[in-house]
């Protein structure tokens, strides 16, 4: 099936949409409350491969809005990184794994895309999950830590985190 045309203002919106979605199912999932104070823990998870190569949040980040956006000019505005940084880590992130996560068509009078491939989908999806699981089991200690955060002078102690849900 061709993909549509879609404008860079639609997907633009699509991806402001595709955040503030990805931040509800991510605090609903994990048990996590948005805060927007200073103060609130989270786990974040980097795999460190063997070669050197790195995959963590921010990679992964970048990935889920190539899908969105379907650019990766848009995705990097998303991001607020230069389209330059954004390719950098997109051709490392091409090179780390035996085929393309990102396949590109170069611009022109139709404009360029962008989309994960299915390998790009998978990495994503496997990564997420990790996420979640470390997440689980380390809650508990997580919350342990936190309550022996020192709470600056003038600011109320407040619970920042609801239980972790339990695993299946």
């Amino acid at each position: 099936m061709p993909r549509r045309r879609v404008s860079s203002a639609t997907r633009s919106s699509l991806a402001r949409l595709y955040t503030v979605i990805y931040r509800y199912v991510q605090s609903k999932s994990f048990g996590l409350t948005w805060s927007y104070g200073a103060h609130m823990s989270r786990l974040s998870i980097r795999i460190d491969f063997g070669d050197g190569s790195r995959l963590g949040p921010g990679k992964v980040q970048l990935l889920e809005f190539v899908d969105t956006c379907g650019s990766i000019t848009a995705s990097a505005k998303m991001m607020k990184m230069s389209y330059r940084r954004a390719w950098l880590l997109i051709d490392e992130l091409n090179g780390m794994f035996e085929t393309e996560l990102v396949e590109t068509r170069p611009g022109g009078r139709g404009g360029g895309n962008a989309r994960l491939s299915v390998l790009g989908r998978a990495v994503v999806q496997n990564y997420r999950a990790v996420e979640k699981e470390a997440l689980l089991i380390s809650s508990p200690r997580v919350d342990k830590l936190e309550q022996r955060i020192r709470v600056p002078a003038g600011e109320a102690a407040v619970s920042r985190r609801k239980p972790a849900p339990q695993a299946e």
